[in-house]
């Protein structure tokens, strides 16, 4: 199912390979690699894992962001979106988070 999901992602069916991965996602919860794989095919945190992660490294940001270490919270954005490129909440955050720093 994977390697179908990957298919569809790299002919451009994105919505068919997001909606194999999401079901993936909810049928291997609890397995942590198969979360890891999704994540990296996905446009998006799929697995729970990936999305706590992506949390917590958007957390860290808003902080650094607000105590003015623009370098480190655009070092955790970019961090929380690299798996998962669009992700909408991190990645307007680190856009916001870049255009503040002149």
């Amino acid at each position: 199912m994977l390697d179908l999901a990957a298919t569809h992602e790299s002919i451009t069916e994105r919505d068919k390979a997001q909606f194999i991965l999401e079901d993936l996602a909810r049928t291997y919860q609890d397995d942590d690699k198969i979360g890891e794989t999704i994540d990296k095919l996905s446009d998006e945190a799929a697995s729970q894992n990936g999305k706590e992660k992506a949390i917590v490294l958007n957390h860290q940001g808003k902080a650094l962001f607000a105590n003015k270490d623009y370098q480190q919270a655009i070092r955790l954005f970019s961090q929380a979106i690299l798996p998962q490129q669009c992700w909408p909440q991190p990645q307007l955050n680190a856009c916001t988070g870049s255009q503040n720093i002149s």
